[in-house]
């Protein structure tokens, strides 16, 4: 897949850049900051070239959109049953109104951040 390639590229060129950026993301996580959050994960796709932009397009609804239904309805069963439960999953799978968040809280769940 050309995406792959494309990450695994930028990933290997820049790995002190990729290290910065991934510790600003989990900072502003902790923080609560879900609009920077969203902006930080967004920001890199404005520079991206018309095809990079229709594959990052592709990403998103294979990997993040498709993904937080699936495990929306994985968490609803859980959530059902008897035992506590402890879900963890990226931040990038929390934001926005396709996120894992908001699909619970429209399915009728309060959800809410817990500080460490």
């Amino acid at each position: 897949n050309r995406n792959y390639a494309l990450q695994l590229q930028e990933a290997v060129d820049g790995k002190e850049l990729y290290d910065y950026e991934l510790k600003s993301l989990y900072d502003t996580w902790l923080d609560g900051e879900e609009f920077t959050l969203s902006e930080l994960l967004t920001e890199e796709t404005e520079e991206l070239k018309d095809e990079q932009k229709q594959l990052y397009t592709e990403y998103q609804q294979k990997f993040i959109i498709n993904r937080n239904i699936t495990m929306a309805d994985k968490a609803e069963k859980l959530l059902k049953g008897k035992d506590n439960v402890f879900l963890a999953v990226g931040s990038a799978h929390l934001l926005n109104t396709f996120g894992l968040v908001q699909i619970l809280k429209d399915r009728g769940y309060t959800v809410e951040q817990v500080s460490i």
